[in-house]
């Protein structure tokens, strides 16, 4: 069947119009079929054929849907590009039986983000992003001079705010680090070593890491291709031309390139060696020499990473990035061949960016499957070594002090002969006392800063490993669990609790994030104890007992006395706003219990949003629902409901609203302050103690003195 073009033969221009706009609908309708993506292929012998992954993934989702689980192809997807394909292909897998084999020349071949390739097939790029290199080392880090604070202020500022400047702000801030370098052809002038992780995906060089053997080629990493391009530059730009010279000291340490022994130093060492991200217990021995010149040299995303789990250490050793922006600059973007008439993946790559789903799956990629670094393979997620811990206890306040008593000492001299003589006393005794500042300022330390509570678990599934019992809240809006908790009916399965379907969800997860596998734990046994009552019937056990128990937001008297038994494993589990809202009115008591949330950001995570169903043409509801969130009328009647409709928890139904009992008859009396003022009233009392009995003893001593003085004067008056 073909389509008709109705013009009139007088007017050919508006006859050729007519027929390109029947081509533009037929390219329109018809384009998308001719597309496939690159790793959904093969490579055979003059032809390609689908990867199985592939196959299965379009049959479960695409070829009965039209409008698939995007949520599971996500979680099925191998990669954020992979994803992005499955979303700009749909329509064109929708109802499909593919072939399995696919010639080239029958498919336009969609390559998905890739670094730009600068080919004259390039239709159109649309611009990612860009990803350049840097270095982190502890060599040669070096701490400010702490009397630097004290003539710094007379170079850029009056003398008038010399005293404000150096007491509010100098003082107070820690020491500033300055390294010797900067750019990375500084450390390789000096002569520096470098460690590189391999390619972590390529499993040849992972079994070489394990069994010791040594990787001998510089092109087992993945910046290779972009050293070759930078060896290779022809301007005059100092800083690229210092990255040459960088580029090319570390090619013609290779023996695989062979530019070592053509250029007549056949016994060049290498200057880099090997590290690999599943042996995070090799980096941090190997970097921590700081008075060797070790530096190590990854993307710039990946240094930002892997720094904070470098200086969480214990031993005082501090590393730093390098200041390289353009290093191995690399820019990175969708690139569309280009089709006749018109094209089908541009327009879909179009509206993924400027709509901001693109923007949107990729974080989502990144916080569920991060990057698998040295910390990752190390179960670091947070700081082991208190910040407190690592404090320098030579600090601008000792330095200060030690001043103060050189200045002393300069005023107390008086005769021009002892001042050297005296300067010299002085100044010993002023590191003296800032050696006994260093050695017990952690007591003005401790004494000043309140006490902090930790407690001994962080996440959901440390509660779980430990064995606690939880509370969970019912349903406020629904009647029958109302009249259950009225009548004391006990609700003996999750699926009357709002967080069911979401721990259903979360026991599914089939991924390797650590935090995520400890939720999917806590998950399964939190709905073990609804399989445990569905078996009760069958088995007979009626002893089975469950690891959660229920509440009422009406009932706000049960809450306190159940979660207070500190002495039991017991935790309350809601939805991260009730909590923030709940704990001051628990907190509020005259017990001394004190009530922590956990650290727990992506529990049970869930995403909300306004669905609206497709229509023909134009979608009012659409426009309308965009309209109130652009111009923020939906986000004003939004607060507005918030603050006269507030969320019914347990202080609404106690009928609280600010904290009854004050914050000073809640003193802790067994607090730092008051321990520090009962040893400064034993310390007064001794000295009182001791003064009065040095006043007994010169009374005793005076009235002695006078009796044996009476004595001789009536001696001598006979």
């Amino acid at each position: 069947m073909f389509s008709q073009v109705q013009c009139n033969l007088r007017f050919r221009m508006e006859c050729y119009h007519s027929i390109e706009t029947a081509a533009d609908k037929v390219a329109t309708a018809f384009n998308k079929y001719s597309w496939v993506y690159v790793m959904w292929l093969d490579d055979i012998r003059f032809s390609y054929i689908f990867t199985e992954n592939f196959l299965q993934i379009q049959k479960k989702y695409f070829q009965h849907k039209q409008s698939p689980d995007w949520m599971e192809v996500a979680k099925e997807s191998e990669s954020l590009d992979d994803f992005i394909s499955y979303t700009i292909l749909s329509n064109a897998l929708f109802n499909m039986t593919f072939l399995r084999t696919v010639y080239a020349t029958d498919k336009h071949i969609y390559f998905g983000k890739a670094r730009i390739r600068y080919a004259s097939s390039n239709h159109q790029i649309v611009l990612i992003g860009s990803q350049s290199y840097s270095f982190l080392s502890c060599y040669g880090i070096r701490k400010e001079n702490s009397y630097k604070v004290f003539t710094d202020p007379f170079n850029n500022m009056i003398l008038t705010s010399f005293y404000k400047n150096i007491f509010t702000v100098e003082v107070i801030l820690p020491y500033k680090r300055s390294p010797p370098w900067v750019h990375i052809y500084d450390l390789q002038d000096e002569g520096f070593q470098f460690f590189i992780p391999v390619k972590p995906d390529v499993k040849q060089f992972y079994d070489w890491y394990a069994n010791g053997t040594p990787i001998d080629t510089f092109f087992s990493f993945e910046f290779s291709a972009d050293t070759v391009f930078a060896a290779e530059y022809k301007g005059d730009f100092p800083r690229f031309l210092g990255y040459k010279r960088f580029a090319k000291t570390i090619l013609a340490s290779d023996p695989e390139t062979g530019r070592g022994a053509s250029s007549g130093d056949a016994n060049m060492t290498r200057i880099w060696r090997d590290l690999h991200y599943k042996w995070p217990s090799h980096v941090y021995p190997n970097l921590s020499r700081c008075a060797d010149k070790l530096a190590y040299l990854d993307k710039k995303e990946n240094i930002k990473d892997i720094i904070p789990f470098l200086n969480d250490n214990s031993d005082g050793i501090f590393f730093m990035e390098g200041e390289d922006d353009d290093f191995l600059l690399t820019h990175y973007a969708i690139q569309i061949d280009q089709t006749p008439r018109r094209n089908f993946v541009l327009d879909r790559v179009k509206f993924l960016m400027v709509s901001g789903i693109y923007k949107w799956w990729e974080e989502w990629f990144s916080r569920t499957r991060p990057k698998k670094l040295f910390q990752y393979y190390a179960n670091w997620t947070a700081p082991k070594v208190r910040a407190l811990e690592k404090l320098d206890f030579t600090s601008r306040v000792a330095t200060t002090l030690k001043i103060w008593g050189i200045c002393c000492g300069f005023c107390a001299v008086s005769n021009p002969e002892f001042k050297m003589e005296c300067y010299q006393d002085l100044e010993d005794a002023a590191g003296k006392v800032g050696l006994a500042f260093n050695k017990y300022s952690w007591i003005y330390r401790e004494v000043i800063l309140p006490f902090k509570r930790s407690p001994a678990w962080t996440h959901i599934y440390a509660l779980h490993d430990q064995g606690f019992k939880y509370f969970l809240p019912l349903p406020s809006d629904v009647k029958l669990t109302d009249n259950w908790y009225t009548n004391g009916t006990s609700a003996d399965t999750p699926f009357t609790f709002e967080l069911f379907i979401d721990a259903l969800l979360a026991a599914n997860y089939a991924g390797d994030f650590p935090r995520l596998l400890g939720y999917k734990r806590f998950a399964k046994a939190i709905l073990a104890g609804n399989r445990a009552n569905y078996l009760r019937q069958s088995s007979g056990e009626e002893n089975m007992t469950n690891n959660w128990r229920h509440l009422h937001y009406m009932k706000p008297y049960h809450v306190y006395p159940n979660l207070s038994r500190c002495g039991d494993k017991v935790a309350y589990l809601d939805k991260k706003k009730n909590i923030k809202d709940i704990i001051p009115y628990l907190n509020d008591n005259v017990d001394g219990v004190v009530f922590i949330k956990g650290a727990d950001d992506d529990f049970l995570l869930t995403w909300y949003g306004i669905q609206i169903r497709p229509t023909p043409r134009r979608n009012f509801v659409l426009d309308r629902v965009k309209f109130l969130m652009v111009s923020g009328i939906y986000k004003r009647w939004e607060e507005w409901f918030s603050r006269t409709r507030p969320k019914k928890l347990f202080p609404y139904y106690a009928n609280w609203t600010r904290p009854k009992i004050m914050a000073l008859e809640k003193l802790d009396f067994t607090s730092r302050v008051v321990t520090t003022l009962k040893i400064w009233g034993i310390c007064c009392v001794f000295c009182v103690l001791v003064g009065m009995a040095e006043i007994c003893y010169e009374q005793v001593r005076y009235l002695r003195r006078v009796i044996q003085y009476a004595l001789l004067i009536i001696e001598e008056n006979g």
